[in-house]
């Protein structure tokens, strides 16, 4: 007959304990710092945003009529006169304000204000429009910029389309009475 052979395990010490639990967060943080790291980058490099000037795509310029297109800290909205680059800050509290296409007008998920299209107040605590970017319009025989008033630009002739975000042009203020 054969003897049987039995096995003996050795009790893991303190050392080894530590190792082991070092090695198992080591792999459980890698795919997280990863992640995070890649957005990082990602988020970093954007290479149609020079300098605060945005350069427009076909893409981001909204249809005649059409809802808004949201971009990082604007909307963009093509209304009967022209274009406009719109704050999607609320001019109340400051925060990010959607726009709801069933009801074609923006609102302000916190405080509740709303505004057309062009940025005009509706209702709301808001005690002026949204405010506006500069568009710079590219036609080739030279540049059309968005007027002091922050009125629409036309963009029948334009060869490209910037938004420059580094110069605000402050909402109206909307009288009460």
């Amino acid at each position: 007959m054969q003897a049987r052979q039995t096995m003996t395990t050795k009790p893991v010490n303190r050392r080894e304990f530590l190792y082991y639990l070092l090695g198992g967060g080591v792999l459980l943080a890698a795919p997280a710092t990863g992640l995070l790291l890649h957005q990082y980058i990602k988020a970093s490099i954007d290479y149609r945003n020079v300098d605060g000037v945005q350069l427009l795509g076909e893409f981001d310029i909204p249809f005649p009529g059409g809802d808004p297109i949201h971009k990082p800290g604007f909307a963009t909205s093509l209304v009967e006169d022209g274009l406009l680059a719109l704050s999607t800050a609320c001019t109340f509290c400051e925060w990010h304000i959607k726009w709801l296409p069933f009801n074609k007008h923006f609102m302000c998920p916190v405080c509740g204000s709303w505004f057309t299209q062009e940025g005009e107040y509706i209702l709301g605590p808001a005690r002026r429009d949204l405010d506006r970017y500069v568009v710079r319009v590219d036609t080739g025989a030279g540049f059309i910029y968005t007027a002091d008033d922050g009125s629409p630009v036309p963009i029948t002739e334009a060869q490209a389309i910037f938004v420059d975000t580094r110069f605000l042009i402050e909402g109206t203020p909307v009288e009460f009475s």
